[in-house]
């Protein structure tokens, strides 16, 4: 009886996978390159080494340096134009958009963006989901860089203002199953033909 208590025990122990909650980081080496408010687009695809269950959040993180120049605009004096990122997941199974990206400062030099994905809310468009990410465990990350003149009527002085991307992270806060150990099933066997 004591075998079949210690068993059950066991069994219960061992032959239900959990999951925990982490953060995992995945170099996005496909966007790396010299973005400019000309218009820049680059696509990186993601394949994790193993699909969550849940998904909490998800963030991409992108560092660098940038050459801020000024345009003419309307007539009016110059104004700095920095390079515009736009972030933006496709979610294949309900065609919906998850959006991220930021701007570099107004002045050269080094950047640093950190943003979260957040659901495209506009009227006709399909609401996203991470369900893609946990049914396939994979997704494509596209950054498009641009400018963001306050007219039409913008023009640069000489050439466009761009920026490095040195470094494109995304960071996927999820929980992760943890997998059972394969050695498992030999111990149950073992307390079970025990005297």
């Amino acid at each position: 009886m004591i075998k079949v208590v210690a068993l059950f025990a066991a069994l219960i122990g061992i032959g239900v996978a959990t999951a925990h909650a982490e953060v995992v980081e995945v170099p996005l080496t496909g966007l790396l390159g010299v973005y400019t408010t000309g218009g820049t687009y680059r696509t990186a695809y993601v394949q994790l080494d193993r699909a969550p269950t849940a998904v909490h959040s998800i963030r991409i993180r992108f560092l660098g340096e940038s050459t801020v120049r000024d345009w003419y605009c309307d007539l009016e004096d110059s104004i700095p134009i920095p390079v515009k990122f736009y972030a933006e997941i496709n979610d294949p199974i309900t065609t919906g958009l998850w959006f991220g990206g930021g701007s570099t400062p107004e002045e050269s030099g080094e950047y640093q963006i950190e943003s979260a994905f957040y659901a495209d809310h506009r009227p006709k468009h399909p609401t996203p989901t991470w369900d893609f990410l946990i049914q396939y465990g994979s997704c494509l990350v596209s950054l498009e860089g641009a400018g963001n003149p306050a007219s039409d009527l913008c023009q640069p002085y000489s050439t466009f203002s761009d920026a490095t991307v040195a470094s494109a992270i995304l960071l996927i806060d999820a929980e992760f199953p943890v997998p059972v150990e394969e050695t498992s099933w030999g111990r149950i066997k073992a307390l079970y033909e025990s005297p």
